[in-house]
């Protein structure tokens, strides 16, 4: 199982890379998000806290309701 959330967080980590290299800010948030899940997964909740804080700064400046929504539905798995 490990093995599957490595792969998942260095394919979202290389997702972010081409989207801030494309300029595609909604696709980098998105994919802070996944990568934030995908650590929230393994228990760096921490780390989580500090990439949902970036994602979301670039949700509200974007004004992407859809995207904010996103992330308050992943940062509720954070609780409890």
């Amino acid at each position: 199982m490990v093995v599957a959330y490595e792969k998942a967080k260095k394919s979202y980590e290389h997702t972010h890379k081409i989207a801030i290299a494309v300029s595609d800010k909604g696709l980098a948030a998105d994919s802070l998000v996944g990568l934030g899940l995908t650590l929230r997964g393994i228990g760096r909740h921490k780390q989580v806290l500090s990439i949902f804080a970036k994602s979301q700064r670039i949700y509200e400046i974007a004004k992407d309701k859809a995207g904010l929504a996103f992330l308050l539905w992943a940062k509720a798995g954070l609780t409890g």
